[in-house]
């Protein structure tokens, strides 16, 4: 899990230096107030049930939170996926526990409560609310193994306005994606006991597919993307990063967003690795757009570069002016839709923002 605890470090340094969107300062972690740091993890206490013990076997721990997002009168859901190994193989049936940091210090770290993973590996557990505007850190244990993932709580004023951006090949170089539409990671090899162990909706052909590809944590980032997100954070609108990464890249994403010193905000994952396949990819992103304008807050403009993208964009009524779009497919149109705006690099872009 050092990847994680060093992206929850990096992101802390980050939310340190920068302010909140709605023109308060968030509520900043910062790296001594993580659980280990704090005395607050403690002992592993062992399974509850006979089979994780061949789950965890399969491989490290790739507990992924799901960034959460809420207005001032909203009660919010910590929600967490807990799996194990290169398949993801589910956490079913064990304790787990949700921690929330209501300020900077280890005495801000509250307890949420503790629930039992479902037979997705998943947890939700309802925080005491409504909380005032700020970023808050999140935290789940495994308490078998004591194994943890971060995410953050971003509570935005009801009209926040936001910018959407895709990371592969919009805010990286190159889209290493399968297809146009699932972004891989080579996290260990697989076998026919594993595959079985993992339920995976996905073929094994597709499983072994996806594992023969490489997901580079240190991807390059296009010149200037970096200063284009700090435009929108330092004139208040709020960035959201969609990305049709599954949640398993969760650690890796937020340390390469945090290294490149990208603005924080709610990061966006597929929760179903069938949705990162090109056939359902722009239904995601298009769902994921609708559910944050259908509550009040203004997409501003969005960034892509695949095709995909452009329909998401389209669909989720984002204004084609509005949609930029970089690389191979930029200026290019969903049918049906105006043509996107094409923009040649982010430092000619920002001269025109």
């Amino acid at each position: 899990m050092v990847t994680l605890f060093r992206s929850v470090v990096l992101s802390s340094l980050l939310l340190v230096a920068l302010g909140c969107p709605g023109g308060q300062p968030p509520i900043t972690p910062v790296p001594e107030t993580d659980l280990a740091g704090c005395g607050l993890l403690g002992e592993p206490a062992g399974w509850d049930r006979t089979r994780t013990e061949a789950i965890v076997r399969l491989g490290e721990p790739v507990h992924s939170v799901i960034d959460a997002v809420a207005t001032p009168d909203e009660t919010p859901t910590l929600r967490a996926k807990l799996s194990y190994g290169p398949t993801s193989a589910d956490l079913e049936g064990e304790r787990v526990e949700g921690w929330i940091q209501m300020g900077d210090q280890c005495a801000d770290w509250t307890r949420i409560g503790e629930t039992l993973t479902d037979d997705d590996g998943r947890i939700a557990l309802e925080l005491e609310g409504p909380l005032p505007v700020g970023i808050y850190s999140l935290a789940v244990v495994a308490l078998g193994d004591a194994s943890t993932a971060f995410g953050f709580l971003h509570v935005l004023e009801a009209d926040q306005p936001i910018v959407i951006f895709d990371i592969d090949g919009t805010l990286t170089t190159s889209d290493v994606e399968l297809i146009d539409g699932i972004v891989v990671h080579h996290v260990g090899a697989t076998s026919d006991e594993v595959f079985e162990l993992a339920g995976s909706p996905l073929t094994r052909a597709q499983w072994l597919t996806i594992l023969d590809r490489t997901l580079e944590p240190d991807a390059t980032m296009h010149a200037g993307a970096d200063e284009v997100v700090r435009w929108y954070a330092e004139r208040g609108i709020q960035p959201v990063y969609i990305t049709g990464r599954p949640y398993l890249y969760d650690g890796m994403t937020r340390e390469w967003l945090a290294e490149r010193g990208m603005p924080a905000g709610p990061l966006v994952l597929v929760q179903a690795i069938e949705e990162a396949l090109p056939a359902y990819v722009d239904d995601y992103k298009e769902r994921s757009l609708g559910e944050l304008s259908g509550r009040g807050f203004s997409i501003e403009a969005a960034y892509g570069n695949a095709h995909t993208d452009i329909c998401a964009y389209a669909r989720a009524g984002v204004a084609a002016d509005r949609t930029f779009i970089i690389g191979p497919n930029a200026g290019d149109a969903c049918d049906g839709y105006e043509a996107s705006t094409a923009i040649a690099s982010y430092p000619a872009h920002l001269l025109e923002l």
